[in-house]
């Protein structure tokens, strides 16, 4: 027995135009929204070890540089594994070996996987260290031996060789910089 009540929900549901199915193009918008927020997920969680190379990823890297005098690295001479993570937003956690600092701030900096790798250990690898840019307006503090956070988008190759020197394999634009644990 229908009711005014329920007939009133009848009538209004069956004037209600139906939803319309997502288009492929959403479909794939949100496929790759879900694909970057795990990458973001997984590079925060691993840090370095998920942009660690092989002993011959390293070396044909290398070699890749050396045999040709390219203005840019690109990111092709990358593992997939490490290639997907590109212009992805991460944290990254490390040690900060200052570059360009402005009236006490840091503008940019090596961040390195270990807190060894400048004075007491050998030059990092490709792998070991990210050059950090702060975003306009930003900047870090330097506290020597402080182990710090990172966030920001992170680039593989595509940095440009500037007076012979390598270039660095690892870049990111950095929104934010603390720090997470002070020397004892």
């Amino acid at each position: 027995m229908l009711t005014a009540a329920s007939f009133s929900l009848l009538a209004v549901a069956a004037c209600e135009k139906p939803a319309e199915p997502p288009t492929p193009e959403a479909n794939a918008q949100g496929a790759a929204v879900d694909v970057r927020a795990a990458l973001s997920q997984e590079l925060t969680r691993a840090g370095f070890a998920a942009l660690a190379m092989s002993a011959e990823e390293r070396a044909a890297l290398g070699a890749a540089v050396e045999a040709s005098k390219w203005s840019e690295l690109p990111a092709s001479v990358f593992p997939e594994r490490i290639r997907r993570f590109d212009g992805v937003e991460a944290r990254i956690e490390g040690w900060m070996i200052p570059g360009t600092i402005k009236q006490r701030r840091v503008l940019d900096f090596m961040l390195v996987r270990d807190n060894a790798a400048c004075c007491f250990g050998a030059m990092p690898g490709e792998d070991e260290w990210i050059h950090v840019e702060m975003e306009a307006g930003a900047s870090a503090e330097y506290v020597r031996y402080a182990k710090i956070a990172v966030e920001g988008r992170l680039s593989i190759g595509g940095a440009a060789v500037v007076d012979g020197m390598r270039p660095p394999a690892l870049r990111l634009r950095a929104r934010s910089c603390e720090i997470i644990e002070k020397p004892r």
